[in-house]
């Protein structure tokens, strides 16, 4: 097990209503989801969850890689 992969829990894809999709990992997405959405003036949603690590959202980071604008914010697309 690495430092990264201490606990198990989700990764999540959280939409802003203005398009891009955060891709981040947290043991209650519902819970993060609120914490986030304090801190923005556009509307969240989740539209995605998987059982994962750290380390799964850090391989999907690097599987949007070319889709990345800042932070964990990935322009939504293929």
């Amino acid at each position: 097990m690495t430092a990264r992969q201490a606990t198990d829990g989700f990764v999540y894809f959280i939409r802003a209503a203005r398009g891009p999709i955060k891709i981040g990992f947290a043991r209650d997405p519902r819970k993060r989801l609120m914490e986030l959405q304090i801190g923005t003036s556009d509307d969240l949603s989740i539209v995605h969850t998987i059982p994962g690590t750290e380390d799964t959202e850090h391989a999907l980071h690097e599987r949007f890689g070319h889709l990345h604008i800042r932070g964990e914010w990935f322009r939504a697309g293929y």
